[in-house]
């Protein structure tokens, strides 16, 4: 018999505890004496079921450790990891591991033991069997095998210890704010016609768990994103939540001590570090590489994500659980309806549930929080629209005579000749990518000034139109770029889109005026063509013939109607955004020069 590991003796079967406890009870006596008569070694030996060799050794063991767990003992055999194999053999498993299974291209065992055979076969050694190499693969550290498989990285991210210095010790002290790709697909608010996949902006509380705020787009994300996210989560909701009906409280507002991001371009944009640095909020990034440090808003991600793969439309996280569901065929909700659904998503279920980590909602956990920081004094800018336009992109131009010079367009106001006359006619001009039909200029007291098209008869425009147009012109060949050529070519681009849209919709119109039983009867009769051709043993590649009845189509050789170019901007609705959560903190009175 061999002896068990014994280390730990909870691990130890009942049956074989009470087979050592029997013998320490034989043992002990045995062990007492200096040379125990050879008489009653037999009757131990008989009393045991085993040899008298084997008494002797129990007596020795007990004298060394005199403890029951000394005598466990188990079923004889090859002591666990001896190999039986050549030592050659095992030199060469251990190099295929090491040059072959342990690289990036991750080969299978199976692959590792051909590999092995033929290296094996080379050498004139003996091949080892399957198991037998599956059993060194299975020996090999997970840790080393993950980071020479798949990188240190994704091992850190396995077997790393997750350490972090993301603490919070009240409300709005900390806040996590991230973006991501909605897996819903959108459609428009008039034509219902599908739009594709939003981005959005969410903001955390890391304290209390509570949503500060969100951000709605088409857009990628910018720091026009992480602007109107940050005025939708520090302004008060209380009017923002009426206008779209949402019934509830959302108490998070006020500046915070601390943003934290990671380490996306947007993030390290000079005008989101200065406007940060303006009102007092200390940016944060995570290190690189370590995810876990957003955990928070990584996981309020997630919860939203989830409730949105149970609305029509949604594309889910990946093709898998989408399976063959036609994600734009089921689309039905428009960025405005998506974004009163987070609304009431956020305010009406999120809040009030009890956080896993909290064990208490975020509700009541914010609630706590303020009351415990009394003290603390709710910072809040004085002026929303001039804390959103701090946070706007931003270029430095020279104010000219007729005006200042951003993007080929030409913009001016009578106020522009303050700084005609100043010494310092450089300044920082500020714009909303989702509409360059005006910048916004800050004046030495602080204060912005609006500044239209000098030709104030042009379109508003975006800027992903505006560089649309100027990659056009510049595959045309067009080395200068003037202003009018540059909103001809918008205004071309938009009765070009609106003409597919139309004729789109005239197409999908006419299909659904088919009758349901002639698309049926059409089907049967295709079935019954096809079950007819193979039943004669004719080959896939002979032509199957139309089923009688049914008028072949026929090539759209329609002309697009043309548009009058006077009646083009009448005519074409002007591009906007879809209604934004933070619009009416951003576009309220920014018509009114503030002066």
């Amino acid at each position: 018999m061999t002896r068990r590991n014994a280390s730990d003796i909870r691990i130890i079967p009942p049956h074989v505890w009470e087979a050592a406890r029997r013998a320490e009870q034989i043992i002990r006596p045995l062990a007492s004496l200096v040379r125990p008569p050879r008489l009653v070694v037999e009757e131990a030996a008989s009393a045991l079921g085993v040899s008298r060799a084997s008494v002797y050794r129990m007596v020795a063991r007990y004298r060394a450790d005199p403890r029951t767990s000394s005598l466990v003992t188990g079923r004889g055999g090859r002591p666990a990891g001896m190999r039986l194999i050549p030592a050659e053999v095992e030199a060469v498993i251990d190099q295929c591991i090491e040059t072959f299974y342990l690289t990036r291209q991750k080969p299978r065992p199976a692959a590792l033991h051909r590999e092995i055979r033929t290296a094996c076969q080379e050498k004139s050694l003996p091949v080892p069997s399957y198991n037998t190499v599956r059993s060194r693969v299975r020996e090999i550290d997970a840790r080393k095998a993950l980071a020479k498989r798949e990188g240190a990285k994704a091992a850190h991210d396995r077997f790393g210890l997750v350490t972090t210095s993301v603490l919070a010790d009240g409300p709005n002290s900390l806040w996590q704010i991230d973006h991501t790709l909605v897996d819903l697909i959108v459609v428009d608010e008039y034509s219902r016609e599908a739009l594709g996949r939003p981005w959005v902006t969410f903001i955390i509380d890391v304290a209390t768990r509570m949503v500060a705020g969100f951000y709605l787009t088409l857009d990628p994300p910018s720091t026009t994103s992480v602007a109107l996210a940050l005025t939708h989560a520090v302004l008060p909701k209380d009017e923002w939540l009426r206008q779209r009906g949402v019934e509830g409280n959302w108490p998070v507002c006020g500046l915070p001590q601390i943003l934290h991001m990671d380490n996306a371009k947007e993030f390290h944009a000079q005008d989101l570090t200065r406007g940060c640095e303006e009102y007092g909020i200390t940016p944060q990034y995570r290190p690189v590489r370590t995810p876990h440090f957003g955990g928070h808003i990584e996981r309020l991600i997630g919860t939203m994500m989830g409730a949105i793969h149970l609305l029509p439309g949604t594309t889910h996280s990946n093709p898998q659980d989408r399976g063959d569901y036609r994600s734009a065929e089921h689309a039905a909700l428009t960025m405005r309806e998506l974004e009163t659904y987070l609304a009431h998503e956020i305010v009406g279920k999120y809040h009030n549930t009890v956080h896993a980590a909290l064990l208490r909602p975020p509700n009541a956990a914010w609630e706590t929080a303020v009351a415990a920081t009394s003290n603390r004094v709710l910072r809040l800018p004085k002026e929303p629209r001039q804390f959103v336009l701090d946070f706007l992109p931003s270029k430095t131009r020279r104010v000219l005579r007729d005006g200042i010079h951003l993007f080929n367009i030409v913009y001016f106001d009578r106020v522009l000749a303050t700084w005609l006359t100043s010494g310092d006619r450089d300044v920082e001009v500020r714009y909303d990518p989702r509409n360059i039909a005006r910048v916004y200029i800050r004046d030495d007291e602080g204060r912005y000034f609006t500044i239209p098209y000098r030709d104030t008869t042009l379109p508003a425009i975006t800027l992903a139109e505006h560089r649309r147009a100027v990659k056009r012109l510049r595959a045309e060949g067009r080395r200068s770029i003037n202003q009018e050529l540059l909103f001809q070519t918008v205004l071309q681009q938009r009765r070009l889109v609106a003409h597919a849209v139309a004729q789109t919709k005239a197409k999908r119109e006419e299909r659904g005026k088919v009758s349901p039983a002639r698309v049926k009867a059409t089907r049967a009769a295709r079935r019954a063509v096809e079950h007819t051709v193979t039943s004669i043993g004719r080959t896939r590649e002979t032509p199957l013939p139309a089923a009688e009845g049914l008028p072949s189509p026929e090539p759209d050789t329609k002309t697009p109607p043309s548009v009058p170019a006077s009646s083009a901007t009448s005519a074409l609705p002007t591009p906007s955004t879809p209604v934004q959560a933070t619009d009416d903190h951003f576009d309220s009175g920014f018509a009114d020069d503030s002066r």
